[in-house]
């Protein structure tokens, strides 16, 4: 390998692996690989291809592959045919239409597969398997004449076919083979055995040497060495003229030919071989001059056919004595004079001398320096006396061969001379069906079908069109003048049957130019129309684009009507629960307010206990700790929370708009009255409270007859009754608004429903109309002529049975219109009686995936509608009892420290509040009896919580707040500082849980009001007010635990409709996707198939039956 001596070390290599090492194997493998790759490396170095043969040879393989699966499935297409219409024959419907369906379905599928074979590879075989599923398969005559015609050929085609058949002709086969040491072919193409004279079987693993003419075929092997050391041949992807041997003929013929290598794990060759446009006088002599292989043509011209082994040995000298001996150059001889004479094998006796002159040209093959044979090429032959050739168009006569195992000539002349032949298609009918016979002056219904076919002539063409390329013989139809291919020296006894020969030439190239316009002069060239133009149907009507609109519109319409749900749902719901929130606005101002005042009272009480000496310093420093240690937070709570209220969008304009006559201090016990604002009419009081608290904390106690002390009391019910009248507007507005809600979502379903009703009501329209359409198709086929049918099956029959033994009817196919419709109007006298009428079903179980479907699609939006409907329903169903609960337990947690800090302003009211008149002193005893019976109606009112908007954890958290120890539920900023009171106030009833003491606070109340309505108080009362001030801070976490759980459940039904509504959206978009894709194609598809039924009708029925005709040409114009 290293002096490039690729194949000696190939060779060496191989021998190597013989010795079933296998480890020395497995180093020579990678070695062997490298080996093959330089040889295959040298062979594209030294040959340049040409016209793209590399890339042609592969297709024409492809080709050849392909060809023998259309064979394949040309033959299962006509069972499938022959099945459906014996179906059609029957009444089963439902059976019928799925398989006919089917059949249409593979019909189309092996169609465009048989047009995209055409278009990537025009060729004569191509042409003549599509030509033969128009006619056959789908009867469009006006397709299959137009594919035969020139005129049809696109000009694309036409590059394509020249890009093809430049290089290839219509008569191409290839071989492949292998070299070890022998060529041996290994596979060969199918209609190899055609042109070699060999069947196929028989060709595969014979050596190569075979086909090569003597004294070629004993160098062949030195020359492929050769070829294998250099890399260099002529033949190498390049067409070149090489000869072929006919070994039972004893001839040889020229012909183009070509290799390409394959060299990947063997020396694999592939070998093209293709006839030549014409033959050559030429003869093969070996290194002793003696003559080993004579040319067919060279035969031919000097009528040897009865000479051949005569000749075979002779030398040379004795045919032309001027014959050089010493020959080592090329060279041409001029003027050579040759004597031959016709020997007669069979009776050893031999006609006189003919002597000629002639020209030739000798060629010299050498193999390493040495002469291998030499051949010689002559120019013409002319005789002495008369002047003039033989004609090189005589056929061989091949009857009159002594050889047993002879093969006939048939197959080379189908090749290479290739003279019309008519198949006798009735007869052999008739011979293989003897049962099938003229009975009684009358022919069965069989034998009406027979007769009826015969067969057009297959595509067997002479000498001067065999060899041409498909571009070439359309061509020559047109523009080419067979009279200057015609030999211009002819014996004057040739001339009048050349003319006549040019004379039926001249009508073929005209007959295909015409073919076109003389068929549209045919009576039933409309009828052919029909069928062409079923292939353009697309199966697209206007019911397809109607339904897929409305079904589209009823998807998208859902889709739209939903995305505004979800938006409205998700901003209402979420302001209802903000409108909830809006309930404690009474709470959050006077929770505070009355916990500061009860703080302050609690400071004051136990200042006139001490000063009246019931406590001790020391019991007074302990009590009042407590008191003092929230004086900051009653007035800080008020201050977060009034700046909270003030700056709510929602009830800003009530703070703004609302007017309040407001007492301001002037002198003692007198004020002046202002006109102001609820907003700074609760300013000034807060800052007032920011006074008293200072006082508290730096002096210890207030002054009675002070500005804050007047302000805070005088005004205090004003204000706090404009926010119980707020608060109460806030109920009454949010349940409103909730119940239109509610009303809005029970219109947005009726919508939702009806507009999904109506539009699948439309949609479900079109598609019955759809359904229709199909129907009537299928109902078109179901007036079949019985008799027709019955005829086109054996006719069929008989096809399919002559495809599987030859697949010439095939790819030879030619049509001749003008004789099958002799051939109709012969027949229609007799057959055009008899018929069978079938019922057409309205078919509707072939659609029932689709009626899922639409069902599927409504439940999917009804249940959607109905689901947010319901969701959305129970939160608004909840909401007004929600909004109760919220402002009753609000209400509560400022009642409780209402009554208790007014009950004592009424007791000390001479000493802190002298200024309050015997009305405002009612005003305050009203606020107790009115908190006192909020209270008592929250005890006795049994809330059901399972009605209300609320989570478990709430639910569970209020049962127990309501039973347990109270002092385990302080917030965290109160426990620690009343770890000690807590058990101790309100005669540890804290212990009960919130609704015992409430019923206790309520008694304890009702109690001390019905003594004197809290004008005297008769004792003084330890840690009563510290309970009330700890359950309103309980009550305010209970609040805000609500508001917080009240937010996340409002949440949760958001997320819970927005979740599945989201799903139902994007489902419904991927229906939108997949009803304008898959069912909008299938839909089209079906009807796509439906429209192409008619295939199956017989082409009498479409011939010869005009209600057909006509119903059909009614469907195609919907």
């Amino acid at each position: 390998m290293a002096k490039n001596l690729n194949y000696l070390a190939y060779k060496d290599l191989v021998s190597l692996k013989h010795n079933n090492n296998i480890l020395l194997n497995l180093k020579i493998n990678p070695i062997l690989q490298q080996c093959l790759r330089k040889i295959s490396y040298d062979t594209q170095n030294n040959s340049k291809p040409a016209n793209g043969i590399t890339q042609i040879s592969k297709q024409l393989i492809e080709n050849e592959n392909q060809s023998f699966e259309t064979q394949l499935n040309i033959i299962e297409l006509l069972h499938d045919k022959i099945e459906c219409m014996r179906l059609l024959m029957e009444e089963n419907y439902i059976v019928q239409f799925d398989h006919l369906l089917n059949y249409i379905e593979k019909l189309i599928k092996i169609q465009k597969i048989l047009v995209k074979q055409y278009e990537t590879f025009p060729c004569e075989r191509t042409q003549c398997a599509l030509g033969f599923f128009y006619t056959e398969l789908l009867n469009d005559y006006l397709a299959a004449n137009q594919l035969f015609s020139v005129l049809a050929i696109s000009d694309e085609k036409m590059k394509k076919i020249t890009l093809n058949q430049d290089v290839f002709n219509s008569k191409m086969i290839y071989l492949l083979t292998e070299f070890n040491g022998k060529m041996k072919i290994k596979c060969s193409s199918y209609d190899a055995d055609s042109f070699l004279g060999i069947s196929n079987e028989s060709i595969t693993n014979k050596i190569i040497d075979d086909l090569i003419p003597p004294g070629i075929s004993e160098n062949h092997d030195e020359m492929i060495i050769d070829f294998l050391k250099n890399g260099k041949s002529k033949y190498l992807r390049q067409l070149q003229v090489n000869f072929l041997y006919y070994k039972y003929q004893q001839y040889m013929m020229e012909i183009d030919f070509a290799i390409e290598t394959n060299l990947i794990q063997e020396l694999n060759f592939i070998v093209f071989i293709q006839p030549t446009m014409s033959q050559i006088l030429s003869i093969v002599l070996d290194i002793n001059l003696a003559i080993v292989c004579m040319s067919k043509a060279f035969i031919q011209e000097l009528d040897l056919q009865e000479s051949i082994k005569f000749y075979l040995g002779m030398n040379i000298q004795k045919i032309i004595p001027s014959f050089r001996n010493n020959i080592l150059e090329n060279h041409f001889i001029e003027n050579a004079e040759a004597h031959f004479e016709n020997y007669d094998v069979r009776s050893s006796s031999s006609s006189r001398d003919h002597p000629y002159h002639t020209s030739y040209y000798i060629r010299t093959k050498k193999i390493d320096d040495r002469i291998a044979f030499y051949y010689v090429q002559f120019e013409y032959f002319k005789k002495n006396a008369i002047g003039q050739v033989s004609s090189s168009a005589d056929s061989v006569n091949t009857s009159h061969h002594l050889v047993l195992d002879y093969i006939y000539e048939d197959n080379i002349n189908e090749i290479c001379e290739e003279a019309p032949v008519e198949i006798p298609i009735e007869d052999e009918v008739k011979r293989e069906h003897p049962q099938l016979n003229y009975v009684g002056g009358q022919y069965s219904e069989q034998s009406h079908v027979i007769n009826e076919f015969k067969y057009e002539q297959t595509n067997i063409k002479s000498t001067l069109r065999c060899n041409q390329t498909l571009l070439e013989q359309k061509y020559s139809n047109v523009n080419k003048n067979p009279s200057k291919v015609l030999i211009s020296h002819k014996n004057e006894s040739d001339v009048h049957d050349d003319q006549i020969k040019v004379h039926q030439l001249d009508e073929c190239q005209s007959s295909q130019i015409s073919s076109l316009q003389g068929l549209r002069r045919s009576e039933f060239y409309k009828k052919y129309e029909l069928y062409q133009k079923l292939r353009f149907q697309v199966g697209n009507s206007k019911y397809h684009k109607l339904f897929i609109i409305t079904f589209t519109l009823s998807l998208i319409s859902q889709v739209i009507i939903q995305s505004i749900q979800i938006a409205k749902l998700n901003i209402n719901l979420q302001l209802l629960a903000a409108d909830i929130d809006l309930l404690q606005v009474k709470n959050l101002v006077y929770q505070p307010l009355e916990s500061f005042l009860l703080t302050r009272w609690t400071i004051f009480n136990y200042i006139q206990m001490e000063i009246a000496g019931e406590i001790t310093q020391q019991e007074f420093n302990y009590l009042v700790e407590f008191p003092r240690s929230n004086l900051n937070l009653g007035y800080d709570q008020l201050d977060s929370n009034l700046k909270q209220v003030l700056d709510r969008i929602s009830v800003s304009g009530f703070f703004e708009n609302k007017s309040l006559d407001i007492y301001v201090y002037v002198s003692t016990g007198e004020g002046e009255l202002y006109n102001l604002t609820l907003r700074n009419g609760i300013q000034i009081l807060l800052n007032y409270l920011y006074e008293i608290k200072k006082r508290y904390q730096i002096e210890g106690t207030i002054v009675s007859d002070s500005p804050y002390v007047y302000y805070s009391y005088k005004n205090y019910l004003t204000m706090k009754s404009e926010f119980s009248q707020l608060n109460q507007q806030i109920l009454s507005s949010t349940i409103t608004k909730s119940q239109q809600e509610q009303s809005q979502e029970e219109f947005i379903f009726i919508v939702a429903v009806g507009i999904a009703f109506i539009q699948f009501c439309i949609t479900f329209n079109y598609f019955i109309q759809i359904q229709k359409l199909i129907n009537k198709f299928y109902g078109l086929i179901q007036n079949m002529d019985a008799d027709y049918t019955y005829q086109e099956i054996t006719r069929l029959k008989f096809i399919s049975s002559r495809l599987n033994k030859s697949s010439n009817m095939l790819f030879r196919f030619q049509i001749n219109i003008e004789q099958r419709e002799k051939e109709f109007q012969h027949k229609s006298f007799d057959l055009n009686i008899k018929k069978k009428v079938l019922h057409r079903p309205y078919y509707l179980k072939q659609y029932f995936a689709y009626y899922l479907y639409f069902i599927f699609v409504l439940a999917l939006m009804f249940g959607n509608a109905l689901l947010t409907f319901q969701e959305s329903g129970e939160y608004l169903n909840k909401y007004p009892a929600t909004a109760q609960f919220f402002k009753a337990i609000s209400d509560v947690g400022t009642d409780i420290p209402t009554m208790y800090a007014q009950r004592d302003i009424l007791y000390n009211i001479g000493l802190i509040a002298p200024f309050l008149n015997a009305t405002e002193k009612a005003r305050l005893l009203q606020e107790i009896k009115d908190s006192l019976n909020r209270t008592n109606t929250f005890i006795t009112l049994d809330f059901n919580l399972d009605s209300l908007i609320i989570s478990t954890e709430f639910k569970n958290y209020y049962y127990q707040i309501q039973k347990e120890n109270l002092c385990n539920f302080l917030p965290n900023y109160i426990s620690s500082k009343s770890q000690t009171l807590c058990p101790q106030i309100m005669d540890q009833n804290l212990e009960r849980g919130l609704l015992g003491l409430l019923i206790y606070i309520s008694n304890f109340i009702n109690t001390d009001m019905a003594l004197n309505q809290f004008t005297n108080k008769l004792q003084q009362s330890y840690l009563e007010l510290e309970g009330a001030f700890l359950v309103s801070y309980i009550i305010k976490d209970i609040n805000t635990s609500f508001h917080f759980d009240l937010q996340s459940q409002t949440q949760f039904y958001i997320d819970k409709i927005s979740v599945h509504n989201l799903a139902i959206l994007i489902f419904l978009c991927i229906l939108v996707v997949l009803t304008l894709t898959k069912i909008k194609n299938k839909l089209i598809q079906k009807l796509y198939l439906a429209q192409r039924l008619p295939y199956l009708m017989p082409i009498k029925t479409v011939v010869f039956n005009d209600g057909f005709e006509r119903n059909l040409r009614q469907l195609i114009q919907k």
